[in-house]
């Protein structure tokens, strides 16, 4: 399933992040190590290509953040019209409101409590 995909990239995601953030501590802590021995200009060479290569990359994760982030709604908001679209056609319905919006109805038109059940069940058979 896609969300499952995307759940894993999202993982993966933050292993990365978690990774450069080391990677970036340690390479700080050598800089700030050779700091006695370099001269004020060399180390300002440094100091500025340091933190240049540290917004480079902040501002990379941060796209790919947000572009996980928005397939992974994308994928959510499929999934669930997907299912209600599926419990609409086989009740022959031709409109899905939200409750929030409908003054009066029947019990009969209220496809909540089947959706919560198929959402489960496909939920509980990606997990197995």
């Amino acid at each position: 399933m896609a969300l499952a995909k995307l759940d894993r990239e999202a993982q993966e995601f933050a292993a990365e992040n978690l990774r450069i953030q080391n990677e970036l501590t340690a390479e700080e802590r050598e800089l700030t190590d050779r700091r006695a021995e370099l001269s004020p200009e060399e180390f300002r060479d440094l100091a500025n290509a340091f933190d240049a290569r540290v917004q480079k990359l902040r501002a990379e994760q941060d796209e790919k953040g947000r572009l996980i982030r928005r397939a992974t709604e994308e994928a959510r908001l499929s999934f669930f019209r997907d299912i209600i679209a599926d419990i609409a056609r086989a009740r022959g319905a031709f409109v899905v409101l939200d409750h929030r919006y409908v003054v009066l109805s029947a019990d009969a038109v209220d496809i909540t409590d089947e959706a919560i059940r198929r959402i489960n069940q496909m939920a509980t058979e990606e997990a197995e």
